[in-house]
């Protein structure tokens, strides 16, 4: 507790430590703020966006593991070394250099592999005043571009499947948004409910503590007649407000048991009930009665505020 109010008696004393204290809170909340916009930018708004570039076809969309002319352009280069290869080893009458193409096109190499068995049987010869070290760099120019096929096949396959990934990359975000949301409206309902409730129940309450209120003062006047009011007579001797007032109360009993259900507990119910009974009981006195309404309030009365 000391430091406590040490601490409060410098923020209040002290210009630098409120200072102090603002920067740090701006700071914070600056944070906060750019990390919630980064949050939404990146993992919501550019995925989804992704999303539907793919579904619009966007190329500009897809992922890839590879450019898109990177297998063209070494395709060409190895079309080109293998022309010029045969074309200076051969004498050009002897070469159609058009299914030459188409054949370098498809992967087969036949030419270039039987000079370099040929090669092969002067290796050393052939290294220094032939063209094996040539035909050795075309063969690396080969195993690339079988690299670069390679590649384009996995590419294909993840192109195939970019919604799916676009989906996946944007599930986890959407998931957070979704049980934030959830939370939020779970608490908001909540609180309304909460709110309609006691204020539902407040209304019941207030009807019935109104209702008993009425109920003694009735029986309050019935307490009056009884001890020798001035009233008028039947021949029987029955006071001609008994049946109006005993009317009276019989409705608000009706009216109280109505609420008693919505507001007392389910266990008390059932006592009540039978307090309200005596009420009605002919039999009883009326200041037997008026205790019945105070016992009533006294017993339920937490219940009716």
């Amino acid at each position: 507790m000391p430091s406590t109010f040490r601490s409060i008696h410098l923020l209040a004393t002290d210009a630098g430590v409120r200072r102090e204290l603002a920067d740090y809170l701006l700071d914070k909340a600056s944070f906060t703020v750019d990390t919630i916009a980064s949050f939404w930018q990146n993992w919501i708004v550019d995925p989804i966006n992704n999303i539907l570039k793919t579904i619009r076809h966007d190329d500009t969309s897809k992922i890839a593991l590879m450019s898109q002319k990177s297998l063209d352009s070494d395709l060409q280069s190895l079309e080109r070394m293998v022309l010029d290869y045969v074309r200076d080893s051969q004498s050009d009458a002897d070469i159609d250099f058009a299914a030459l193409q188409e054949a370098t096109r498809s992967g087969d190499m036949t030419v270039v592999m039987s000079n370099y068995e040929r090669d092969l049987k002067s290796p050393v010869k052939s290294i220094i005043l032939g063209d094996m070290v040539r035909n050795i760099l075309i063969q690396i120019q080969k195993t690339k571009v079988d690299g670069s096929l390679a590649l384009n096949g996995v590419d294909q396959i993840l192109k195939s499947q970019e919604l799916v990934f676009g989906f996946v990359a944007a599930s986890p975000s959407l998931f957070i948004l979704w049980a934030l949301k959830n939370s939020f409206m779970s608490w908001y309902n909540g609180e309304s409910y909460e709110r309609s409730r006691k204020s539902y129940m407040s209304q019941l309450q207030s009807r019935m503590s109104k209702s008993l209120g009425t109920v003694e003062k009735l029986v309050g006047f019935l307490v009056v007649q009884e001890r020798g009011g001035g009233v008028c007579t039947f021949s029987n001797g029955e006071s001609k407000q008994d049946y109006y007032k005993n009317g009276l109360i019989f409705i608000e009993l009706k009216h109280l048991k109505a609420l008693a259900s919505q507001v007392l507990p389910v266990y008390m119910l059932q006592q009540f009930n039978e307090d309200l009974e005596d009420l009605i009981q002919q039999h009883h006195s009326a200041e037997y009665k008026l205790f019945t309404v105070q016992r009533i309030w006294n017993v339920y009365g937490r219940y009716l505020r």
